[in-house]
């Protein structure tokens, strides 16, 4: 998908200077601002409690997202226009952020495709994909990769599934990392550029590369992280998940565009368990210090041959 707008979108992989933003797969979406607020009466159907106050109606035929700064964008049913009524504060930082981190994420579902918590790297044979709750050190992990082993960035918050044909295709979102002030200092020397993220205190992103958005590429493995719990534990262990647990570790992951749609749900926890009987789900146990990275790199590189298969042909 092309994102077409002349609105700053924090973090995503421009593929058009000032005009658009990739996001997978064929489908576009104009993002345009709207001179008036939106009329209407709209209900309700989901409201969250996370940073940005994320809440969903219906309005019509169309999807109306607000975020607790006030502003509004009005989707059209099939996510292929996006009217942003903003608040008085205009095209923000924390607005973009919410629409880039929040909204995007569910519109793409609009077009068929899956989002999962997590960040992906495509290694030159297959995408690996690595999941875990918040603060588990995805993004740490996924820039210390790239930096070592040359892996290149797909993306670092959500990632974008299309099944095709029984296969998972992953395709860029963006190539920068958001770390935390610690990790940034850990890992100094690898970045092209950082930036401070507004809405985040000290908490940066981080550019690692300026290569081109990748398209398609079929996800070979997936790891969930564990960081060990124990300050002594210096092991890196690499196990399998069977696949009725690889099914509900992910599930927790899926972000849902509506989770009051239980047809919706059902149809999802489906598609998870077709892949886990697919895709090679491990977890990944380490310990949790930034001189661990260098060995963490070294199992997941001598481990990726045995649980990938070769490359789809494009």
């Amino acid at each position: 998908m092309e994102i077409h707008t002349q609105l700053a979108m924090p973090g995503l992989a421009t593929v058009a200077l000032g005009s658009a933003a990739a996001l997978p797969g064929g489908a576009s979406l104009d993002v345009r601002l709207a001179n008036r607020a939106f009329g209407g009466d709209p209900c309700l159907f989901h409201r969250s409690t996370g940073r940005f106050g994320l809440a969903l109606y219906s309005l019509g035929k169309d999807w109306l997202f607000t975020v607790k700064t006030g502003s509004a964008f009005r989707v059209d049913q099939s996510g292929r226009t996006a009217d942003c009524h903003l608040d008085n504060n205009g095209w923000t930082e924390t607005t973009a952020e919410a629409f880039v981190r929040r909204i995007l994420p569910r519109i793409v579902q609009l077009h068929g495709r899956m989002v999962i918590h997590g960040a992906a790297l495509d290694t030159g044979a297959g995408v690996v994909l690595f999941c875990g709750g918040s603060g588990a050190g995805k993004s740490t992990l996924t820039a210390s990769l790239s930096r070592q082993l040359g892996w290149r960035i797909m993306s670092d918050d959500m990632t974008v599934l299309e099944e095709r044909a029984g296969d998972y295709l992953v395709s860029s979102t963006g190539n920068s990392v958001s770390l935390w002030e610690d990790s940034r200092a850990a890992l100094s020397g690898a970045f092209e550029s950082s930036e401070r993220i507004e809405v985040y205190d000290s908490k940066f992103r981080c550019r690692i590369n300026r290569h081109g958005p990748l398209v398609n590429q079929p996800l070979r493995a997936i790891f969930h992280l564990m960081p060990s719990l124990d300050a002594m534990d210096e092991s890196v262990t690499i196990r399998e998940i069977e696949p009725a647990r690889h099914v509900a570790l992910l599930a927790r992951q899926v972000i849902s565009f509506n989770p009051g749609d239980r047809r919706a749900e059902a149809e999802r926890f489906s598609t998870l368990a077709k892949m886990a009987g697919s895709v090679p789900f491990n977890a990944l146990c380490y310990p949790r210090r930034f001189d661990a990275l260098p060995k963490i790199a070294g199992r997941l590189s001598g481990m990726f041959d045995k649980v990938c298969a070769p490359a789809i042909s494009q």
